[in-house]
């Protein structure tokens, strides 16, 4: 049984990101695990056509905030406030071999943050800067990492507002912003510990991963279990044969 009691994928209206929620979801619960997603949103129309897939918690828009932020930052939001475990991920990651997820959960210890990407930017960043996905931690521990003073999610959110000294993206009423950058801030502030894992890197890409970036795939590969996931195309056709993908994940 997994450690992870829920793994938090975040979206607003954006078609490129939030038409993936489905097969995410679905992925996910083949795999073991509860698809939780974080929907900035100003209007629930679509709430139950969602909720069919997996648990969907609304998040409210923020004036001055701009809704793909805020949707970056609501995985934050919803770790530091449910229970159990919480493991980060994106709306546009596939989860494809169930064996890596499950090995790694496993390794998790309670007040500590894991990261199973740290080596991702070794080469060129500071060492508290960690890939939002595959993030995982406990909802006391989010909460010491995200919110130590307690606040309102719309009283924290205005804290994060302003330049901090990370880089020119680390403002959440910014464009470009990376939450990445909120992060790598928050860590410098944080007493806790950062436990990383090596994924593996090779051409600026992960190591066992389909890519949009070069997407291609070998049948022979995927029955072995090779691929441990898929970063997924923005627009999706036909020629990328998800389907066929998703035969393998298991």
């Amino acid at each position: 049984m997994s450690k992870i009691d829920q793994v938090i994928v975040s979206a607003n209206n954006n078609p490129m990101y939030l038409d993936h929620w489905p097969r995410i979801a679905r992925c996910w619960k083949r795999l073991g695990f509860k698809p939780v997603l974080a929907w900035v949103t100003d209007s629930r129309s679509c709430y139950a056509e969602l909720s069919a897939h997996g648990s969907v918690f609304a998040v409210d828009t923020i004036p001055g905030v701009p809704d793909g932020n805020l949707a970056k930052v609501s995985r934050f939001l919803l770790a530091q406030s449910m229970g159990g475990v919480s493991m980060l991920s994106d709306a546009d990651m596939m989860p494809i071999n169930g064996e890596y997820f499950h090995e790694w959960a496993a390794e998790y210890k309670r007040g500590t943050l894991l990261s199973l990407s740290s080596d991702a930017y070794e080469s060129w960043a500071h060492p508290n800067r960690h890939p939002i996905c595959y993030l995982i931690a406990d909802r006391a521990t989010w909460h010491s990492l995200v919110n130590p003073d307690g606040l309102s999610n719309a009283d924290l959110v205005a804290t994060w507002r302003g330049q901090r000294g990370v880089d020119d993206k680390d403002a959440i009423e910014g464009s470009p912003f990376s939450d990445e950058s909120l992060l790598q801030w928050m860590i410098g502030n944080w007493s806790g510990g950062v436990s990383g894992m090596m994924r593996g890197w090779e051409h600026g890409l992960a190591k066992r991963r389909v890519d949009r970036a070069n997407w291609t795939w070998d049948k022979n590969a995927a029955e072995r279990g090779h691929y441990i996931d898929a970063h997924l195309p923005r627009p999706v056709t036909a020629a990328h044969a998800l389907d066929d993908l998703e035969r393998y994940v298991k």
